[in-house]
C-alpha cells in the first residue's frame, strides 16, 4: 500500500516529491514506534525513486578558463 501511494505521488507530482513525502511518513512513524503506538515502521525499507544527476553543473577549468 506505502509504495502504491508513493508510486502515485511520483506520477502526480514528480520521483523528488515522492521522495520528500516518504521521508516525512517514515518520520512520523518512527515517532509513533518510540511512543509505542505500533510495533514497527512499515514504511522503513522503503527505497527512493529520485535518481539526481548534478554532473551537468559542475564547472571544470575549461569551463572557469572560457567563462573569465
Amino acid at each position: 500500500i506505502i509504495t502504491a501511494w508513493r508510486d502515485k505521488e511520483a506520477a502526480q507530482r514528480g520521483p523528488r516529491a515522492a521522495d520528500y513525502r516518504m521521508q516525512i511518513l517514515k518520520r512520523a512513524l518512527n515517532w509513533h514506534v518510540s511512543q509505542g503506538n505500533i510495533d514497527r515502521n512499515p514504511a522503513a525499507g522503503v527505497g527512493a525513486i529520485w535518481r539526481g544527476d548534478r554532473s551537468e553543473i559542475i564547472w571544470e577549468t575549461r569551463h572557469v578558463e572560457a567563462y573569465c
